[in-house]
């Protein structure tokens, strides 16, 4: 029989792998040796000479120091640290919670609203999109075919021939990633009626991730709103030893799950192509996304030997650079440097590598765009900011339980791709952040601070008055 907790058991007060430098470190560590360690033999079964020596190593060794110091700048005085927690444990006195009641209603409210028009702008953004496949005939059947793994017709073929990318309309879809958020936080908290938006919104990236190849798409759903469940569920909450237990080393089975994940995708994405080559789908599932690891590190090892000088920073400033009334203005970064960096990268790939698996490498760009002094300076600022995030979603703030999953998803991405600096997640951060200001202002505005506190005026004038019938 299951463990239902009871208010006997001991709340769950923190999981020390929520932090943003284990993770940082466990995988960015974790894959460099790995790819450092990977014969040149190995890296030709990609398709791609060597490129990984030993001062990368020590380049990621700095770099993870780096992001560690700004996790520990930001993370407090000890006596800040040590009672970080503490808002998930203490009571609350009656006061206390009236006035708090009010403070949520008003944030519920913020929250709905931008929920809205996020889902609204998705709908149009999709709605738009399959307008275009429609018109440049797309039929259902293509779809029954990609799950049948038709060689004529396959995720590649269906984006590119018939779902092109839309200045605009596409960024729109992106949208989904706020309003799934958005939508979790207020399901969570009791608005039952946001289920049936959020399964639609689930439900249209799976079948983008399906008939795309974009596995993206239904991850930058699913492992933010887990976190959000993590939070809201389970952190601060009673739950017996031994399930906190196996909370705490959830890590261990976690790469199990990434494989099956991946696995359950690429099967309809590669395998077809790689079935004569190896004995086992698992077999294939293992080297596929162990090499999409090691190759990116390869692949930022050889922008460092190969690669074109760059006058402007590029990847740390792609949103801006793709931004659509940007990229084709004499703003754009071809105009300014006439560099096409992203060409040059495939270019550089199709030569000296593989232009197959074409992750730029993240932990590369950041110093491949500023130098070595301006790339760790970024990790710095990077570690900083992912702990004050993280602070703020242990202590609950709608900023931190929102936001801090993207960043963390993020962290994990770092050997791919400077997924924070990605446009396809520009649109989320934008909306999460002009929805936490947005309650900023409501709430210290005085038209929402009063009625809270001439609530607290009375409950302390009626606190007053019991004690002083008391001693009378």
């Amino acid at each position: 029989m299951a463990t239902i907790p009871t208010q006997h058991d001991p709340p769950l007060a923190h999981l020390w792998w929520l932090a943003p430098v284990w993770p940082f470190v466990g995988i960015v560590a974790s894959t460099m040796i790995a790819a450092w360690l990977q014969s040149d033999e190995a890296f030709l079964i990609y398709g791609a000479p060597k490129y990984i020596r030993t001062e990368h190593l020590y380049l990621a060794a700095a770099v993870i120091g780096m992001f560690s110091l700004g996790c520990y700048l930001a993370s407090g005085s000890p006596a800040a640290r040590a009672s970080l927690f503490l808002p998930l444990l203490r009571s609350r006195g009656a006061h206390e919670l009236q006035a708090a009641d009010a403070r949520e209603r008003t944030i519920d409210t913020i929250a709905y609203r931008w929920f809205l028009l996020a889902t609204l702008l998705t709908l149009v953004g999709y709605a738009a999109w399959l307008a275009v496949g429609l018109k440049n005939g797309f039929r259902p059947a293509m779809f029954l075919d990609i799950l049948r793994g038709s060689e004529e017709m396959n995720g590649d073929v269906l984006r590119r021939d018939y779902f092109p990318t839309i200045p605009g309309v596409t960024t729109c879809t992106q949208f989904g990633v706020p309003a799934t958020l958005l939508g979790a936080w207020l399901f969570l908290r009791g608005q039952t009626s946001i289920l049936w938006p959020l399964l639609g919104l689930a439900g249209i990236s799976v079948l983008r991730a399906i008939g795309f190849n974009e596995r993206s798409a239904l991850l930058e759903l699913i492992f933010p709103s887990m976190f959000i469940v993590m939070r809201m569920w389970m952190l601060g909450w009673p739950m017996p030893a031994r399930w906190q237990q196996l909370l705490r080393i959830a890590p261990i089975v976690s790469p199990i799950l990434l494989v099956l994940f991946f696995g359950g995708f690429e099967y309809f994405r590669s395998w077809r192509y790689y079935q004569d080559q190896f004995d086992s789908y698992a077999e294939f599932t293992v080297w596929r996304l162990s090499g999409y690891f090691t190759t990116a590190h390869n692949n930022g090892a050889m922008g460092y030997e190969k690669g074109h000088p760059r006058p402007l920073p590029f990847y740390v400033l792609k949103p801006y650079w793709e931004f659509p009334l940007v990229e084709h203005s004499p703003f754009g970064y071809e105009q300014l440097t006439g560099y096409k960096i992203e060409e040059q990268h495939m270019a550089m790939l199709a030569n000296h590598g593989t232009d197959e698996l074409n992750n730029e490498g993240g932990m590369f760009q950041p110093t491949l765009d500023l130098g070595l002094a301006g790339g760790l300076l970024y990790w710095l600022g990077y570690g900083a900011v992912s702990q004050l995030l993280y602070r703020r979603f242990v202590r609950g703030t709608l900023l931190g339980i929102t936001l801090y999953p993207i960043f963390y998803m993020a962290l994990l991405e770092t050997p791919l791709i400077l997924f924070l600096c990605h446009p396809r997640i520009f649109p989320a951060l934008v909306t999460l952040v002009a929805v936490a200001a947005h309650v900023t202002w409501a709430l210290s505005s005085p038209r929402e601070t009063q009625p809270a506190s001439e609530l607290l005026n009375r409950v302390h004038a009626g606190e007053s008055s019991l004690a002083a019938g008391e001693r009378n």
